[in-house]
């Protein structure tokens, strides 16, 4: 029994965007020949950034860079590196 302990579970993520860029054997294969991925992985990070942005008052992430999105092992894209992240003043 492990009742009163608290688990974390974490998703495993394989690589980042800037290391499937600068490795040309995942790059060749992968962004270079397929249009299809390269907008999978665009509109993976749209909608996490219209997650932050539906909060009131809205977050911005304020550091979108390929270092930032990882993917999973079914290959969707996640957004991380949330250290410059703001919260904005609800203009209401």
């Amino acid at each position: 029994s492990s009742a009163g302990v608290a688990y974390a579970v974490l998703e495993r993520f394989e690589l980042t965007l800037e290391q499937l860029i600068q490795d040309e054997t995942h790059s060749t294969n992968y962004l270079a020949q397929s249009p299809r991925a390269r907008l999978r992985i665009m509109h993976d990070v749209c909608q996490a950034v219209a997650h932050l942005h539906q909060f009131d008052p809205a977050i911005v992430h304020g550091d979108i860079q390929p270092r930032n999105v990882l993917f999973c092992r079914v290959g969707e894209a996640k957004l991380c590196g949330m250290g410059y992240a703001l919260r904005e003043k609800s203009p209401r």
